[in-house]
């Protein structure tokens, strides 16, 4: 049999602890002042200071500069971001956002902290590209700003310097980001987006048909998972949950579990590129949110067992055989010591995962597998950078867009915990541990 029907215990998605990252934790209290709706990424290879010309309806505290991170990998270079008195040209308030990941993401985009007030009046919010080493989006269908905000036009200038941008090219371009600022939160309840992680990986990598888990704050107004009343004909996923919905690309997601902090979807069908993958949060009534992606033609990812211990999130899902789970014994102390046993040096093990690509046939999205649709060719894998074989990789019957690996543990395989990687076409899983012992 090449395939089989998870029976044990998988990791629920619902309960991924998101202490793992404490990413729902960052800027509880503030929300992006302007993001594009629907740009696209600018291909201009030359120094700018880019940015949007804005006016203040009612005093706002501006809590952080912000600069666009399209992929959510984090920012390949440091940007001098400010706002600038729009009639004078003279900057009020400025800090540089730096490179990668050290700085909190939220909305799409990466922040410093910063502690302004703006009175009513008009306003450029600007920064420096010194290259297209972070892609600018443009041409945005429309800006979407908090109440207190209202966009007037795009600014860009062509310096190296950190000067106001002063020059408008509307219609052509709707919007230059680049920069935006976070202001304290005032209306109750607003949303914002902290992290779109892989569910498997906890990684900012996706593909179509890829589970993906959105932290943020006031996401959904209720908590729980979809059930079988919730698919269209009992066999199409369903496109929002109490209210809720997700669009990438703008195309409508599937949407598997919600709650306030935390949401988990499938990506749509979709074309893949490096940057400027809208994701769009909305819920009835309230103001819709962005944060944006880089998609690839996969993105492998195994699931990892949720322990609620030292070891969460670091050993595959895996069955044997006889359906009994794999993992060192007594990895779920809660449980039975024997409810994981360790995998044995040439046994065949089942893993299970998401992202890994286009099957062969090719299952159309947003419909639950209901045959063993497998991968073609197979995925190369390793165990302790040991070869191992793979028997079957693909989606499993009865599971919507999850995917089964049966892979042989190397006979020479020393005892140990050891790291698990397949390679779909060049890209690579994050390891996750299997633990093997004689």
């Amino acid at each position: 049999m090449n395939y089989k029907t998870v029976q044990a215990p998988m990791k629920t998605f619902s309960t991924i602890a998101v202490t793992l990252l404490s990413l729902s934790s960052l800027c509880l209290a503030a929300t992006v002042a302007g993001s594009p709706v629907s740009a696209k990424p600018g291909s201009d290879k030359r120094a700018f200071s880019i940015g949007w010309k804005f006016s203040v309806s009612a005093t706002v505290n501006v809590t952080g500069l912000a600069w666009l991170d399209p992929t959510g990998a984090g920012l390949a270079e440091p940007h001098r971001v400010g706002i600038f008195d729009a009639a004078t040209g003279a900057v009020l308030v400025s800090t540089t956002v730096a490179a990668g990941t050290s700085v909190p993401y939220q909305d799409g985009f990466r922040f410093s902290a910063v502690s302004f007030t703006l009175r009513p009046g008009t306003y450029v919010v600007g920064g420096l590209r010194p290259s297209n080493a972070d892609v600018a989006m443009v041409g945005a269908t429309s800006v979407q700003t908090v109440p207190q905000i209202t966009y007037l036009e795009e600014r860009e200038l062509e310096t190296t310097d950190f000067v106001m941008p002063s020059v408008n090219f509307a219609p052509v371009e709707a919007g230059s980001f680049g920069p935006s600022f976070m202001v304290a939160e005032t209306p109750a309840g607003t949303k914002s987006i902290t992290a779109v992680l892989n569910s498997g990986s906890f990684r900012p990598e996706a593909a179509a048909g890829t589970y993906l888990s959105v932290f943020g704050t006031n996401l959904s107004a209720t908590t729980r998972s979809w059930t079988a009343s919730d698919f269209g004909g009992g066999v199409r996923l369903p496109v929002s949950l109490d209210g809720v919905s997700v669009d990438v690309n703008g195309i409508p997601a599937y949407v598997q579990y919600v709650s306030p902090g935390q949401l988990n979807i499938i990506v749509p069908d979709t074309f893949a590129a490096d940057a400027g993958i809208s994701l769009v949060v909305r819920y009835p009534g309230q103001r819709s949110v962005t944060a944006w992606l880089k998609l690839q033609t996969a993105a492998p990812a195994f699931f990892l067992w949720n322990t609620t211990t030292a070891d969460n999130a670091k050993y595959a899902v895996a069955q044997h055989a006889d359906f009994t789970n794999v993992g060192k014994t007594g990895l779920f102390p809660q449980q039975p010591a024997r409810f994981t046993t360790p995998a044995k040096p040439g046994e065949t093990i089942v893993l299970y995962g998401t992202g890994f690509g286009p099957t062969s046939p090719v299952l159309a999205g947003g419909v639950i597998a209901d045959k063993a649709y497998p991968l073609s060719p197979l995925p190369a894998a390793t165990v302790g950078g040991r070869v191992a074989a793979v028997g079957y990789a693909g989606l499993v019957p009865s599971l919507s867009s999850v995917y089964q690996v049966n892979l042989t543990i190397p006979a020479d395989l020393p005892d140990g915990d050891w790291p698990v990687v397949v390679n779909v076409g060049g890209n690579l899983s994050t390891a996750a541990l299997v633990t093997v012992a004689r």
